[in-house]
């Protein structure tokens, strides 16, 4: 404990020599106070004024307790990437992919652990929100953005991932894209890719005002190019795409601060209350009956911390259970017991925290087996998240010493042949195709005949840029209606005028 003015302290000394002196002193006539004031019975309570002052005197001082708080923030952002090419409107994904890809990234936004950014991209990359750990943001710019005031309508991939790459650091980027008409792509060495397939192999005709688009009189179809999918670390589809969640390599920043508890209240109150006793005779009845029940008010006092204690831990299950594991995590930190540890530990691992999952987990110890068994497991599963295989199978092994559950003899026979084989090449991913001479010639001929074959632009003020009721509705749960500044769309829209296949 310490004090904000510890100089207050010094008039301490003056008042204990003061009460030594007068001890004898205190009487009904040594107080400044009118005589209808002071009952006749309270003089014998005056010795206990200094007591008064030198509780005034500490509570001037402030005093304050200093609690070390560690807080982590992610410093490995998640780069969310929409097409919003013409080629988007197609619905061969229900509405259409571009409304599924929306949603899908408030769905990614809302449970990432980690700082997101917002990019959106045609020919031309924009970042609309910059890194941030403010989802509500991040989804009010995802449903500001107005794709009717966008005048480029091609798809330039390599230009996103240059973008993205130009930033410091390793990067995770998440594109929900059809994959553009490119036949190869060059990957930056400091992304890794996200690729979530937003069309189908089949393809689908791409809806403008007047029909569907056509190029020198035929439709075009627009289908999923896998040439994206050949250099994606990831590839996805619209059914599991919130497994970028658990691919991801998040890196967290530890800080360490103190945080400052007032305390100036305690020794306040206590001063009231004593000021009541010397000058009143409110407490007096209440004294007398202290005596008697004091042991059972010091039961009582007991029994009340421990019901606290249990409706804290119910809580703190309900939101575990609720999948609200910041709160439970934040509610069982309150509790000292080896239970509430465990239930912190899991609610980190469901929050993508793994490293300070493990660091909880390494700290419990259990005397019954089959707990130190699950804590042991537990421990494990954190290092498998973390790639760190060979500490995992130890942790596995030791949690079967203490009990032989079938679960933890999956993990350690898993973990063995993860091992031991040999990295299986995922499909498409990091495999370049090296086209023979015979073969380039025959794709030249080809032309735009590729996966992605489209033409013409799509009416760019179709929706005169206004809201539907319904987005304006939950821009004004949010707080603002306003929309995104046109300068904004600038960048976007450079070079429009020059595309060669604006869709």
């Amino acid at each position: 404990m310490s004090f904000v003015y510890p100089w207050w302290l010094a008039a301490l000394l003056p008042l204990l020599l003061w009460a030594t002196f007068s001890k004898e002193r205190f009487g009904r006539t040594s107080l400044p106070l009118p005589p209808k004031l002071i009952i006749q019975n309270a003089a014998t309570k005056y010795h206990l004024l200094p007591w008064l002052l030198a509780l005034l005197i500490i509570a001037l001082a402030r005093p304050v307790i200093e609690r070390p708080h560690t807080s982590t923030t992610s410093i490995r952002p998640l780069f969310i990437a929409l097409d919003v090419s013409a080629s988007m409107r197609a619905s061969d994904i229900e509405p259409s992919r571009l409304e599924w890809a929306k949603k899908a990234i408030k769905k990614l936004i809302r449970k990432a652990p980690l700082k997101t950014s917002l990019l959106v991209f045609t020919s031309n990359p924009l970042l609309i929100v910059p890194p941030t750990e403010d989802k509500e943001m991040a989804l009010w710019a995802l449903e500001s953005f107005d794709t009717s005031n966008i005048l480029t309508r091609s798809t330039d991939i390599q230009k996103l991932l240059n973008f993205v790459a130009s930033f410091e650091g390793k990067k995770e980027l998440v594109i929900f894209s059809d994959g553009g008409n490119a036949q190869s792509f060059r990957k930056p060495k400091n992304l890794r890719i996200h690729f979530v397939h937003t069309a189908t192999t089949s393809g689908a005709l791409i809806p403008t005002k007047d029909g569907y688009l056509k190029q020198e009189g035929k439709l075009v179809v627009t289908r999923l190019n896998e040439a994206l999918a050949k250099i994606a670390d990831f590839n996805y589809d619209t059914d599991n795409f919130l497994e970028i969640l658990d691919n991801i390599e998040a890196k967290w920043s530890t800080t360490h601060k103190k945080e400052r508890q007032e305390l100036y209240w305690i020794p306040l109150l206590l001063a009231i209350l004593l000021s009541l006793y010397i000058f009143t005779t409110l407490f007096d009845p209440f004294l007398k009956r202290l005596r008697h029940f004091l042991p059972l008010l010091l039961l009582v006092t007991t029994l009340h911390a421990s019901i606290l204690d249990e409706i804290t831990i119910d809580r703190a299950y309900k939101a575990y259970r609720a999948k609200e594991y910041a709160k439970s995590a934040k509610l069982f930190d309150k509790l000292p017991y080896l239970e509430a540890k465990y239930g912190q530990a899991l609610s980190f691992m469901h929050l993508g925290k793994y490293d300070l999952a493990a660091k909880i987990l390494h700290s419990l110890e259990a005397n019954d087996p089959k707990t130190q068994a699950r804590i042991l497991f537990a421990q494990g599963v954190c290092y498998e998240k973390m790639r760190n295989y060979e500490k995992a199978l130890q942790l596995f092994i030791q949690a079967a010493q203490f009990d032989s559950d079938e679960k933890i003899l999956r993990h350690i026979q898993k973990l063995t042949f993860k091992k031991n084989e040999k990295k299986p090449i995922p499909p498409f991913a990091k495999q370049r195709r090296v086209l023979k001479e015979s073969d380039k010639k025959r794709s030249r001929k080809k032309g735009a005949g590729g996966s992605n074959m489209q033409s013409a632009a799509l009416a760019s003020n179709s929706q005169g840029g206004k809201k539907s009721s319904k987005k304006q509705e939950v821009l004004a749960k949010k707080g603002s209606q306003m929309p995104l500044s046109s300068e904004l769309y600038e960048t976007i829209n450079k070079g429009y005028i020059h595309e060669t296949t604006p869709w």
